[in-house]
């Protein structure tokens, strides 16, 4: 007991406790779960591979580039290697010079190649999530589910309904009927 709290006083509010504690829980039974893996949801679909495919076209000089000079390092330093004995000091330097030159210039595409990548799927992510919500938002309502949780966080979930496949399948569905509509009116 609380200091200075009377039997009934004691009693009254372990009654509280117990009636809220059974309001939450019809509460919580009532309530209708299901999960979805949004990642897959928004990465696993249409508009990604359309993304992606636009995106390696976008990069596509990058990644020529950086195959040359993946090409030159390696012929250098095979030369480096095999004519050791025959090559000047300054051959031999402007050699090393060169792979030097190409690895920095490598690692600047990289970057650039890394920065165009995030760059894109921040915006990718921007442009959908909003009609994912919408989806998210109509399947629930249709199906009377009160919380959708993020199957990445769940380490288990039962017999909970899983909707990352209705909610793919609407949100390719959509998407390819705005592809189709922008492709009409584009003629």
């Amino acid at each position: 007991m609380k200091t200075g709290e009377t039997r009934m006083q004691k009693l009254f509010r372990v009654s509280i406790f117990l009636v809220a504690s059974l309001w939450v829980g019809n509460v919580w039974a009532e309530t209708k779960i299901a999960v979805i893996n949004y990642q897959s949801v928004l990465f696993e679909s249409l508009a990604a591979e359309d993304a992606t495919s636009q995106l390696r076209e976008l990069l596509a000089g990058h990644q020529s580039r950086l195959q040359e000079l993946g090409q030159g390092i390696t012929t250098r330093q095979n030369r480096l290697k095999t004519d050791a004995d025959i090559l000047t000091d300054d051959e031999k330097r402007l050699y090393a010079q060169e792979i030097n030159s190409f690895n920095a210039e490598m690692n600047q595409i990289n970057a650039q190649i890394q920065q165009a990548q995030q760059q894109s799927r921040a915006e990718f992510m921007r442009y959908y999530q909003p009609a994912i919500g919408k989806i998210i938002a109509d399947y629930t309502s249709a199906a009377s589910i009160d919380l959708v949780i993020d199957a990445q966080t769940v380490v288990w979930q039962g017999d909970l309904p899983d909707i990352t496949e209705p909610v793919r399948q609407t949100f390719d569905q959509q998407f390819s009927a705005n592809r189709t509509e922008q492709e009409a009116a584009a003629e």
